[in-house]
């Protein structure tokens, strides 16, 4: 609960921080005009949640993103919904989240080699034109290997074409 802070802790945070504030206000003055006309009616929309509907504002003039985290049911979609609607060319990301949500759901699969300093993850690596005729050539070779290769000699070309293929990959990792 270290996060929260209580209305005296907020206030003081504000006082301190309130030639900030005017300097932001003077500056965008005329924004915040019509941002307030904006506010005030969606306040009249949105009963009994002026914290959230003045930090959806904040968040516009500031041109910052705003994660609102509460309980289902307490209008924060249909608040940021009102918003939106008067803006002419919003765009929004909303994902909802529950317990069950998970970071893939949320970012995607994460390729462990794009996380490795000096490495190229391999979606990047199948872009480039060069890497993917080094790989086709591999696999041409993989596919003329007798089924089970005896001698050492017959896997010579699997070594020469995969230290190609690795050679090729450090140097686009090098050029990242």
């Amino acid at each position: 609960m270290g996060d929260i802070y209580y209305l005296s802790e907020r206030n003081r945070i504000v006082e301190e921080h309130l030639h900030c504030i005017d300097t932001v206000i003077w500056q965008n003055w005329s924004l915040i005009q019509a941002a307030r006309l904006e506010r005030d009616d969606v306040y009249q929309q949105v009963a009994e949640r002026e914290e959230l509907v003045e930090a959806i504002a904040i968040a516009l003039l500031n041109r910052k993103n705003l994660f609102i985290l509460g309980a289902p049911g307490q209008a924060k979609s249909y608040a940021i919904n009102q918003f939106r609607a008067r803006i002419t060319g919003a765009r929004q990301f909303e994902r909802l989240l529950s317990k069950q949500t998970d970071e893939e759901q949320l970012f995607g699969r994460v390729d462990l080699s794009s996380l490795l300093p000096g490495s190229v993850p391999e979606t990047e690596l199948r872009k480039d034109p060069t890497y993917n005729l080094l790989r086709s050539e591999l696999k041409d070779v993989m596919t003329r290997l007798p089924k089970t290769p005896d001698d050492v000699e017959s896997m010579a070309p699997v070594k020469h074409h995969t230290q190609q293929l690795e050679d090729y990959r450090r140097a686009a990792a090098a050029l990242r």
